[in-house]
């Protein structure tokens, strides 16, 4: 499955929390069969605080914003439209919205259905621009020693690869589910320790300068 299609409650119930939300700049929701967020309605703004007093893991958090099941308040786009970038334009947006001075409302009942199979090869080119960008924004660095990749490796393996036996139909989909979760498992770390290392290299800016980045 590609794109999205909407689910749950209406629009409408979302768009009316953004209306009230006071400077709400833009809202978003939940991705089912995605990663499913909170269950509770959120508000995320500076209040007079500067974001890089937060640990980068904060100040990415508070920064979420995914464009797959969003709106976003007109007078906010136009003062600050999203920026080029291969991949995380609507994370850079959400800091961006945040240092302006706007609030970033979180939905739950606003959803869509919305899912993605990908090759190994892309997952790990979106990967790893992901957190290229991760780090330029936010200083993020989820593995950032190279003794971390092989550990993460562990992890994943002996975590995912019982979940797909247990799960996959069996036969040959099953394999091909189990081949799939372990490229994915090995893949995965190499991506993020090498989006740091690219971020920090400083040979180019995962997005075009502005109030959405910080030039290294």
């Amino acid at each position: 499955m590609g794109g999205a299609v909407v689910a749950l409650r209406p629009w409408a119930d979302g768009f009316g929390v953004l209306l009230v939300a006071g400077a709400g700049g833009g809202l978003y929701g939940v991705l089912v069969l995605g990663l499913r967020g909170r269950e509770t309605p959120a508000r995320a703004c500076l209040e007079g605080g500067e974001l890089a007093a937060f640990p980068p893991m904060d100040r990415y958090q508070l920064c979420i914003f995914d464009s797959v099941c969003c709106a976003l308040r007109r007078t906010c786009w136009e003062e600050s439209p999203y920026q080029t970038a291969a991949f995380g334009e609507d994370i850079a947006w959400g800091r961006a919205a945040l240092l302006r001075g706007w609030s970033i409302v979180y939905e739950p009942e606003a959803a869509v259905v919305h899912s993605h199979r990908r090759s190994v090869a892309y997952e790990y080119r979106r990967t790893r621009e992901s957190h290229a960008l991760l780090h330029y924004l936010f200083e993020l660095a989820t593995l950032p020693r190279a003794r971390d990749v092989p550990v993460a490796w562990i992890r994943n393996l002996t975590i995912d690869l019982p979940y797909v036996w247990a799960n996959a139909p069996r036969g040959s989909e099953r394999w091909r589910q189990l081949a799939r979760a372990a490229a994915l498992g090995v893949v995965g770390p190499v991506a993020q320790h090498l989006g740091m290392r690219d971020a920090q290299s400083g040979e180019h800016a995962p997005v075009r300068a502005g109030v959405g980045a910080t030039t290294k």
